[in-house]
């Protein structure tokens, strides 16, 4: 019996020097095991293809695979709770990852007056010392985060 598995990976990064601007690359692969013992060890090689394929079409140099947070819902304005599943130990600088835009540096700043968060909570949860140390992928994720906060 065979069974089909797909791994997808897609990715989005700004374009350096313009403000709300970005690239995307995406790809799905597919394949088939025979073995139910392999599925695993299938899928973990059909991601890292797929995650390689998509960073050398946006030119990302990278180490070590990332992974995508789940979405969860927000906790709520003035305090900063993390997605218990995002564990953020510290942001991996282990791999050479692209740095924060300036416009996602201003929008950071906007959703954290719009919603009353402490700034210094999330500089603590990222143990880093200002938002100007995130990585472009760290800083999309916490944009996404505030941005489930904004009062409607």
């Amino acid at each position: 019996m065979a069974i089909s598995i797909a791994a997808q990976v897609a990715k989005k990064m700004p374009v350096p020097g313009t403000d709300f601007a970005s690239r995307q690359a995406s790809i799905t692969i597919t394949a088939e095991v025979t073995d139910l013992a392999q599925v695993s060890a299938q899928a973990q090689r059909l991601y890292a293809l797929a995650e390689q394929a998509v960073d050398a079409q946006l030119g990302i140099t990278t180490t070590a695979p990332t992974t995508a947070p789940t979405p969860s819902a927000a906790t709520g304005p003035s305090t900063y709770a993390p997605r218990p599943s995002q564990g953020h130990a510290s942001p991996s600088r282990s791999r050479r990852a692209a740095p924060v835009t300036d416009s996602q540096l201003r929008l950071i700043d906007k959703l954290i007056q719009d919603t009353g968060t402490d700034a210094q909570a999330v500089l603590r949860h990222h143990r880093i010392q200002a938002m100007g140390e995130l990585t472009c992928k760290d800083a999309s994720a916490l944009i996404d985060e505030l941005k489930q906060r904004v009062p409607r």
